[in-house]
């Protein structure tokens, strides 16, 4: 039921220009309605804002969050809002402080060396150690074989002291053909090495459709 209403919301937003909000909302068709629950669930708490990209953890990027956020804040000064906002970002720009004050949660998801990046474009010291300076986090990667478990312990693990109950790992899957073969590994290596394993439910529901 939550997703209808939150699909219904996105299709009616997607027809309307910005300027046009405002006066849609207040019509009171199904689909304002639909809009106008899905935002009290977002002021509840409810449905998460989850903030990605791009990198939203570039410079001008935190700041424009941050200023969402105060303007947001200030059109509510009955203290209406609790939003849960989660971030995810690649671990490679420091988060400044302004931001990590209002982050319920990170999911930092640094990447590998089947990235085709050098070390030094992937690893930023500080940036992993501010994660986990956190209340909330969780370090995600997105594994295809054995070698790559070994590379996330030697590079990421070891040296900062991630504790396994912070780590995921899930499979690389990007339609239906291999689901169950890569979901049965994740959990024969999450089993080995005592991470966390995950799957790609969506894949599994929806395959490649777009926008569910």
């Amino acid at each position: 039921m939550a997703l209808d209403k939150v699909k219904i919301a996105n299709k009616a937003l997607a027809k309307i220009g910005s300027q046009a909000i405002t006066s849609f909302i207040q019509s009171g068709s199904n689909e304002a309605t639909a809009i106008n629950e899905v935002y009290d669930d977002i002021l509840d708490g409810n449905i998460h804002i989850i903030w990605t990209g791009g990198e939203p953890t570039i410079k001008g990027h935190q700041q424009s969050i941050v200023n969402f956020t105060n303007y947001w804040l200030s059109r509510h000064i009955d203290n209406t809002v609790n939003p849960y906002y989660e971030i995810e970002t690649n671990g490679t720009v420091v988060i400044d402080e302004p931001l990590f004050k209002m982050i319920d949660q990170i999911n930092c998801s640094p990447k590998l060396s089947n990235s085709g990046l050098e070390a030094k474009q992937r690893i930023n010291s500080e940036a992993i150690k501010r994660v986990m300076e956190h209340k909330n986090y969780q370090f995600k990667f997105v594994i295809s074989n054995e070698e790559d478990v070994l590379e996330l312990f030697r590079d990421f693990v070891v040296p900062f002291s991630i504790p396994l109950k912070n780590v995921v790992c899930m499979p690389g899957l990007d339609d239906q053909t291999n689901f169950h073969e890569r979901t049965n590994f994740i959990m024969e290596m999450a089993r080995k090495y005592k991470f966390r394993g995950l799957t790609r439910l969506h894949i599994s529901a929806w395959d490649k459709t777009l926008n569910v």
